[in-house]
């Protein structure tokens, strides 16, 4: 499995239509939001493209809200449309979070990366400064 070096220049992008014009290695972008196209532009250039989930909040704007359970969705989180997850339920969580980390394959992308109401669960690379 690729896995970025530390000081990889990257940037994280969670508007759509991702801004492919920013001179960085990896692109980190909303894996419900952005098609194959998206992932596909940067990847024929030579970069890596990352899809983003959210793996600490529901998100209602993504396919995958109705399939939370009632019991594991919380309180709003201040972002609009996101409702904290008990994560502490992963035996309830488990298979939506395995099926949320599984949409960025189709597209091409090289992996997941995962907030988690915005707190990187994976190794975390520096800004590339702009």
């Amino acid at each position: 499995m690729w896995a970025p070096a530390p000081g990889t220049p990257w940037d994280w992008q969670l508007k759509v239509p991702v801004d492919t014009s920013v001179d960085v290695l990896v692109y980190d972008i909303d894996g419900f939001e952005n098609g194959a196209d998206v992932v596909r532009e940067p990847r024929r250039e030579g970069r890596r493209v990352i899809c983003c989930i959210n793996v600490g909040a529901a998100e209602s704007f993504h396919p995958d809200y109705r399939l939370f359970p009632r019991e594991v969705v919380g309180k709003g989180n201040g972002w609009e449309g996101e409702r904290w997850l008990d994560i502490r339920r992963i035996d309830v969580l488990g298979h939506v979070m395995a099926r949320a980390s599984t949409c960025a394959a189709p597209k091409g992308s090289t992996r997941a990366s995962r907030p988690g109401g915005r707190v990187r669960l994976r190794h975390r690379l520096p800004a590339h400064g702009g």
